[in-house]
């Protein structure tokens, strides 16, 4: 079976933990004991990862070497996409005893310069600012812009939508020959199309969106999303909160039109997973990172089906 997982932010990297390279790998270890305990000898496998924490991390770094001009964005998400595969890869190692080969790509995503989300950027990133701290922020950065939120004072940059994969052959390849391929690193690279090649931009790709491109892409047979959570679940934190299992890609739609699914959080998901099913035909699971290994095997979470 062709399966891509979607880890989330969660998998290396929990709350109040700190995040030291120790931490991050142990916790990556654990995180690849679970999806390889749901991997057959017959299947192949595509990892994406998230990259919020690692990126929050390496911003921090350009901001505390005030004398040296910080990479941009889309720079950041390069470093932290080789990072990640790195320790997921070495993780991959440890748990197969050396039986998996796994091969991190660095992923260039196209994004279309004309995407609304340009004019309207919404995605925070980074960390919480004071109103002065975030003044002296835009003196020495003016073209950032800030949302003001319970706490401070937050950077926000674009979040468009992924329309192509520039390594999409080359992950296809690899991935047929059966060596498991870690890619689409944070969403990706941010890329427009420019005389005949490609610039970076500011943004944020969201994650899920670019695994689901990526699994109709290579046209995986199951696209498992790893979040916080079992299952999505109608009127969560509710005392009337009702988990959904298995449903009909068509009626998790009209779910998603009826409902008001956490935007940011667990709706990009749903999202996602809708758009692989009605392209694809397979099947998509969301569900926790601890039921990694069943959901695998698609026993387990929300499983959304044509």
């Amino acid at each position: 079976m062709k399966i891509l997982v979607a880890l989330g932010g969660n998998a290396l990297s929990q709350p109040n933990q700190d995040p030291t390279y120790e931490m991050q790998y142990r916790n990556a270890y654990k995180a690849m004991e679970k999806i390889l305990n749901g991997i057959s000898s017959d299947d192949q496998l595509i990892i994406t990862h998230g990259n919020g924490m690692q990126v929050g991390v390496t911003l921090l770094r350009y901001l505390a070497a005030k004398d040296i001009k910080p990479y941009p964005l889309y720079a950041a998400v390069g470093e932290t996409q080789g990072f990640i595969g790195h320790i997921l890869a070495s993780a991959i190692y440890d748990v197969s005893r050396g039986e998996h080969i796994a091969v991190p790509i660095v992923t260039h995503v196209v994004v279309d310069k004309d995407d609304p989300a340009f004019e309207n950027p919404s995605k925070p990133i980074g960390p919480i600012y004071t109103f002065d701290e975030m003044v002296e922020m835009l003196d020495r950065y003016s073209d950032w812009k800030f949302i003001k939120t319970a706490n401070g004072w937050r950077r926000v940059v674009p979040s468009p939508e992924p329309i192509d994969i520039v390594e999409k052959s080359v992950i296809k390849e690899l991935f047929e020959a059966g060596v498991t391929t870690i890619a689409c690193g944070g969403g990706g690279i941010p890329v427009v199309k420019e005389g005949g090649g490609f610039k970076g931009v500011d943004a944020v790709i969201d994650k899920d969106k670019a695994s689901s491109l990526l699994a109709r892409m290579v046209k995986v047979d199951r696209l498992v999303i790893l979040t916080g959570v079992e299952y999505v679940y109608l009127n969560y934190g509710e005392q009337d909160m009702t988990p959904i299992k298995e449903i009909d890609v068509n009626d998790m739609r009209n779910l998603l039109g009826e409902y008001e699914f956490e935007e940011g959080s667990i709706k990009p998901k749903i999202e996602a997973a809708i758009e692989y099913v009605e392209y694809v035909g397979g099947e998509a699971v969301i569900t926790s990172l601890d039921k990694a290994g069943d959901a695998i095997k698609g026993r387990v979470g929300t499983i959304i089906t044509r």
